[in-house]
């Protein structure tokens, strides 16, 4: 049966690289393989960055509020003014004791406490000076 004249260039163009059945399966088996080999170490990659900037700002927020040498510094009764339920994309967090607050959409309040981007949760306690974590995050990487 003759070709079309209007396909016959893309199918010349195209003939170098025409699979069949048998070879179209090795390449999703190949691909397949190489999903199931790095998708794992992919979410696990990605959780410990999360993890990386969840801690980097509980790190900031418990350094400012320690006092240094002899100075002693008054403890705020509250971090920030957000009100529960908002994410610290609507209102930055943490904005009364540091120069830089949060702003990532990760973070939320809820019940005057403060969920990171790893699932952590985290509660100011403004007798001790405390920024507290009383959850901790969840390991995504292995599949939680």
């Amino acid at each position: 049966m003759p070709l079309n004249r209007a396909t016959s260039g893309l199918r010349t163009l195209l003939g170098w690289c025409w699979l069949t059945p048998v070879e179209w399966g090795i390449v999703a088996l190949v691909a397949a393989l190489l999903a199931w080999g790095a998708l794992p170490r992919y979410r696990q990659w990605r959780h410990s960055r999360v993890l990386e900037e969840e801690q980097y700002a509980v790190t900031r927020v418990r350094a400012a509020l320690t006092p240094v040498g002899r100075t002693q510094i008054a403890c705020p009764a509250a971090l920030d003014t957000c009100p529960d339920g908002t994410t610290a994309a609507d209102c930055p967090f943490f904005g009364l004791i540091l120069a830089d607050p949060v702003r990532s959409a990760a973070w939320s309040k809820s019940d005057g406490a403060y969920r990171g981007p790893a699932g952590g949760r985290y509660r100011y306690e403004p007798r001790g000076c405390l920024f507290l974590q009383i959850e901790a995050p969840r390991d995504a990487g292995r599949g939680g």
